[in-house]
This record gives C-alpha cells, sequence and structure tokens, in this order.
C-alpha cells in the first residue's frame, strides 16, 4: 500500500508517495539521488511527529506504523 508523507532532511522538506513496504533508509537515498532531499549522511533515527515516537532507518514505513500524512524529521 501507498502512503502519502513528508520527510524533512536538514533543511530540505519533501512530500512524498511512497509504498509502506520500502525501508525507510532506500526510500531517502532514492530522494537524495533525484535531488529532492540534500545529500549527506542519513540520520539513524527520525522523529515522526503524529506518533511521536523515534523510527530507525532500517525499518520499514510499515514496521515503523508511520500513518498517513505522518511529517519525519531527521534527528
Amino acid at each position: 500500500m501507498f502512503i502519502n508523507l513528508t520527510i524533512q532532511l536538514m533543511e530540505t522538506t519533501q512530500d512524498i508517495r511512497i509504498d509502506d513496504d520500502q525501508i525507510i533508509e532506500d526510500g531517502i537515498k532514492v530522494l537524495q539521488q533525484t535531488g529532492k532531499l540534500s545529500a549527506g549522511k542519513i540520520p539513524e533515527y527520525f522523529y515522526s511527529s503524529m506518533s511521536e515516537t523515534l523510527v530507525s532507518k532500517y525499518q520499514t514505513f510499515k514496521e515503523a506504523n508511520i500513518p498517513e500524512g505522518d511529517l519525519l524529521r531527521g534527528v
């Protein structure tokens, strides 16, 4: 299933639609390679604004229970 969410990494923010079975780190890498997010080191954890939890970049969006419309901020 696809979900819509916002990723914030450093000073760049990008709205995306992504398969929830995708590993978070892999999704970020694709966004960096296409120039949609700042290139650089991907943080180990992201803060989910809706669930108010930290999620690992090694989890899939589904495993991390990322809801539709969430904002993930690199920490």
